[in-house]
């Protein structure tokens, strides 16, 4: 039995260590880094924070640090709407407008459930800002309910399919308070985070407000070091807490126990929504190396953040970064694979795929030039001719060459531009579509 223990104390002791060898990268007093728990049986068997929580001041990261951790926010906004049902107050087949009415009628057939799931087909807020050339980084919900209400349709139908939108949670949080009577950070203190003990946790609707411990949020800048990227952003719902790891332990545990939410309703928090191929409600559900995984990560400004549950075998991994080239959700399952590589099925490593090569049809290239406009997104696009390349300007810093990929078809980034034709052959207008808007129309000057 000793001999057992003592191989066990090893092993652990052995992970332990290459957990540090895994996170040396980052610590350094010159570099902001991660905290990292990896939780086994409702316990902290590896607990420790590497680099620092603020370069200005030389203030080392803790796992005690306040940090942002964007849309790992998300399943606390959805037990916060499975809490509101439990309470009577909503059902989740409820229509949006029911508690949104000022909403367009294309949201007529949307219901919270749509929501949860990201089913709901309403266009994410950051895509439509980033094509206005804002960064959304400075928004308040108000806002977001703005960009919304300026939209003409679905990317797709209500229901039809899974189309992840930040949009969807920053609605949630606005039908807590219609519900509820308070703000979604009220009812999340109150019903969730006081309970639990996490006193630590809240959601922050004020980027002004002072946070006591908060770990600053740094990117890289190659030679020059790193540069400041705190949160600036008053949304919540789809993001906005800060916490740390100490607090998410206790998080952890409610899953097992059911303290909050009882076991049912976190149970159904990790059920596949219809027509979506890995997402419950808040939480992701998937296969790593044969192994059952519920998740969910973040990633804003300079912070990198991922919660990573193996519910079979009790062993959870989080890993909240400040530093905005860390890949922590990569990180969070190259450390699950330290402490559970026996249960493991083999890595298979794939060779490298040779990309495909993009053919079409040009169109007169000249057609395209000039300038659109859309109502949906508050900016101005010009198309200019440059050395046989369409390029791509808005204002005095994007000029983008695009790449055509079909007749009347370009690309740029995640972007794809499909220019509409009159029967005369006249172009008069585009179509935008990309990985989480769709459908937004430009139409030409």
């Amino acid at each position: 039995m000793k001999v057992a223990v003592l191989f066990l104390a090893a092993n652990i002791v052995s992970a332990d260590q290459r957990v540090d060898q895994l996170l040396s990268g980052y610590d350094k007093p010159d570099s902001p880094g991660c905290q990292v728990g990896v939780i086994r049986d409702g316990e902290f068997v590896h607990k420790r924070a590497y680099g620092s929580a603020n370069l200005e001041y030389g203030i080392p990261l803790t796992t005690k640090s306040i940090t942002y951790i964007a849309s790992t926010s998300k399943q606390f906004t959805a037990l916060s709407i499975l809490l509101l049902e439990q309470d009577g107050k909503l059902s989740l087949d409820d229509p949006i407008r029911r508690y949104i009415p000022e909403l367009p009628t294309w949201a007529d057939p949307v219901t919270l459930r749509h929501l949860l799931h990201h089913t709901s087909g309403i266009r994410d807020y950051f895509a439509i800002a980033e094509l206005a050339g804002e960064t959304g980084h400075s928004f308040n919900n108000a806002g977001v309910l703005d960009i919304l209400l300026r939209q003409r349709a679905l990317n797709n139908p209500a229901g039809a399919e899974h189309l992840y939108s930040n949009s969807g949670y920053v609605l949630l949080s606005i039908v807590v308070k219609a519900a509820s009577g308070k703000t979604l950070r009220e009812f999340a203190r109150e019903r969730i985070f006081a309970p639990l003990g996490m006193a630590n946790t809240d959601f922050r609707d004020n980027h002004r407000e002072p946070i006591p411990n908060r770990a600053a949020g740094y990117v890289p800048r190659g030679r020059q070091g790193f540069g400041l990227a705190n949160s600036e952003l008053d949304v919540v719902g789809d993001g906005g807490l800060y916490t740390n790891v100490e607090d998410l332990l206790l998080w952890d545990r409610n899953f097992y126990s059911g303290k909050v939410g009882r076991l049912d309703l976190l149970s159904r928090m990790q059920v596949r929504g219809a027509n979506t191929k890995d997402y419950g409600m808040g939480l992701a559900m998937a296969d790593f190396r044969g192994l059952h995984t519920v998740s969910h990560g973040g990633v804003l400004g300079g912070y990198r953040t991922e919660m990573l549950r193996f519910p079979d075998e009790r062993l959870t991994v989080i890993n909240l970064c400040n530093h905005g080239g860390a890949n922590a959700s990569d990180l969070a399952r190259k450390i699950a694979t330290l402490y559970l590589a026996d249960k493991m099925t083999p890595e298979v490593v794939r060779p490298k795929s040779t990309p495909e090569s993009k053919t079409g049809k040009a169109g007169r290239l000249a057609d395209f030039e000039g300038y659109f406009i859309s109502s949906e997104v508050p900016t101005e696009w010009r198309m200019v001719l440059e050395k046989g390349k369409l390029i791509l300007k808005r204002g005095v810093s994007w000029s983008i060459p695009l790449h055509e990929s079909a007749s009347d078809e370009f690309t740029v980034g995640p972007w794809k531009m499909h220019f509409v034709r009159a029967a005369s052959g006249a172009v008069t207008g585009m179509r935008l579509d990309s990985a989480r808007v769709r459908w937004i129309q430009f139409d030409k000057k």
